[in-house]
């Protein structure tokens, strides 16, 4: 970020420069714990792909999806639908890359806790046999918010088996319904091996964790955790945030109120004036701060 923030000093014209750090922001976006910060960081990887879109760029084959994404991740969610919306009414709907468009909108439906047009908008993007495993990914999470638990958990096992290593949220997934169906140890179980398998531990993790302890009648604990859980849920799981805040208020209890911790003051933004693109984009006023994959 530091060398980015160099180059775009000495050239604030070259919209590559703009994606270059938009890539960096989304990563560090990811890499947040409390959604808070996960929202402070997007803001400012949003405002890059602006730029980037509105100067021209040629890193990314979809800067306009790059941008829709960001809106997500930003918790603009119901602008990232009607955006998104445009762009699929602007694709030839026999093009292969309109999978992209349809999963990328499910995701803003999630965002925006519907879950009936996410799964319907995935269900859509199945068609090119493009980017499934995080499509499957997708639907196995969709189906769990939509009760349908049996058969997010068949899509689990069928992942897990295939690729066991890695991608340690499916276990905690699979850990909580194996947890809504009395099954403890697989969960713990699950729980363990989902840890060795990931960095995180935000969102599904301690929220297994709080449904145990309020389970063994530590409900000091189990409040904590799932406060927790509810600040560090991301935008994919909207639905299950939604229901824990509901879980906390039946406990008497309110959601954390966190402020953002992250500060970003040396990749402020320069000047710049918009330009003239192929797709004309209107630049949203960003609420700045005082100081992957999924596009196909």
């Amino acid at each position: 970020l530091a060398d980015i923030d160099k180059a775009i000093e000495i050239r604030t014209d070259d919209g590559d420069y703009y994606m270059l750090r938009q890539n960096l922001l989304a990563q560090m976006s990811g890499l947040q714990f409390y959604r808070v910060d996960v929202e402070r960081v997007a803001e400012y990887s949003l405002e890059n792909a602006i730029a980037a879109i509105n100067l021209g760029s040629t890193l990314e084959e979809h800067p306009d999806r790059i941008y829709v994404i960001d809106l997500i991740f930003s918790n603009r969610c119901q602008e990232a639908v009607d955006e998104t919306q445009t762009l699929i009414d602007q694709t030839d709907p026999t093009a292969s890359s309109i999978g992209g468009l349809y999963h990328i909108q499910s995701q803003a439906y999630i965002c925006l806790g519907d879950i009936d047009n996410a799964l319907q908008m995935l269900d859509k993007s199945l068609f090119n046999n493009t980017n499934m495993e995080w499509k499957y990914g997708l639907k196995a999470r969709y189906l769990y918010q939509a009760g349908r638990i049996d058969d997010a958990l068949e899509l689990l096992n069928q992942s897990i088996e295939q690729q066991p290593g890695y991608t340690g949220w499916r276990y905690y997934l699979r850990a909580l319904i194996y947890l809504e169906k009395g099954e403890r140890e697989k969960a713990e179980q699950d729980l363990m091996v989902g840890a060795g398998n990931t960095w995180g531990r935000a969102g599904l993790f301690p929220y297994v964790e709080g449904k145990m302890a309020l389970a063994d009648g530590n409900r000091e604990e189990g409040i904590l955790l799932l406060q927790e859980a509810e600040a560090s849920m991301d935008y994919l799981f909207t639905p299950l945030q939604k229901r824990i805040q509901g879980e906390l208020r039946e406990l008497g209890a309110e959601p954390l109120q966190i402020t953002p911790s992250v500060m970003l003051d040396a990749t402020a933004m320069p000047t710049i004036q918009a330009r003239p693109t192929a797709r004309a984009l209107e630049t949203p006023t960003l609420a700045r701060p005082d100081s992957t994959n999924m596009a196909s």
